[in-house]
């Protein structure tokens, strides 16, 4: 993902890493779900690139919670 421009803040997001410290621990309660989708989309596009631009019909989208 870095390779597609991801800030590793968001890399780290999708990856559910969080920082370590006090202040991403317990404060820092912001999921970060516009920015996982749009890395995620990324990603996808790429690996559609990869696979030859195929269908991915075991890839299902991402949704809000209701």
């Amino acid at each position: 993902m870095a390779a597609l421009g991801i800030r590793r803040e968001d890399r780290k997001a999708v990856l559910d890493h969080s920082e370590g410290d006090v202040h991403g621990r317990h404060y820092d309660q912001y999921e970060r779900l516009p920015e996982k989708r749009l890395a995620l989309a990324a990603w996808e596009r790429r690996l559609r690139d990869i696979l030859g631009g195929g269908s991915m019909v075991n890839v299902l989208p991402i949704t809000k919670a209701r």
